[in-house]
């Protein structure tokens, strides 16, 4: 799937995450537990925070790794076509796997922390979102349908 193909997804699920978003005022006040309880709540923001810092972390380290291998490889072997395949390998691999991270951050926060209906329908479209991206870095770096078998 090219991106070019993808945009009419991409500005339908755009759509999508505006339009299941509750309004302000409607239900935002409901929560979806009895109490909430100050120490568990803290601690949950707490870790939530630090899976998000994990995430961004491992996308900018592995864009550092992606262009310095990048650029070594460049210099020693003049092979451009391969050189960029292996960069944007490298490069959407670790994106998946932050990608990963935030969501298990937003899930935590959204679960533990910020229980309004308004935000599991935020969480809903993030996700929906996120697992689109995902899946269409998984087929830029594999170059196939994830159920095709692979012809190596």
């Amino acid at each position: 799937m090219s991106v070019q193909r993808a945009y009419p997804l991409i500005a339908f699920l755009l759509l999508l995450v505006v339009g299941c978003t509750i309004q302000p005022g409607e239900a935002s006040d409901l929560i979806l537990g009895q109490e909430e309880i100050p120490l568990f709540t803290s601690a949950a923001q707490i870790v939530a925070t630090a899976i998000e810092i994990i995430g961004i972390a491992v996308i900018v380290k592995g864009a550092l790794a992606a262009t310095i291998a990048f650029v070594q490889d460049s210099i020693a072997r003049f092979v451009v076509q391969e050189t960029c395949r292996a960069c944007r390998h490298h490069l959407g691999t670790t994106i998946l796997l932050g990608l990963e991270f935030l969501v298990a951050a937003d899930i935590i926060r959204t679960v533990a922390v910020h229980r309004t209906f308004a935000n599991v329908g935020i969480l809903a479209a993030i996700i929906a979102l996120r697992t689109f991206l995902s899946f269409a870095l998984e087929i830029e770096i594999e170059g196939r349908l994830p159920w095709k078998p692979d012809n190596s």
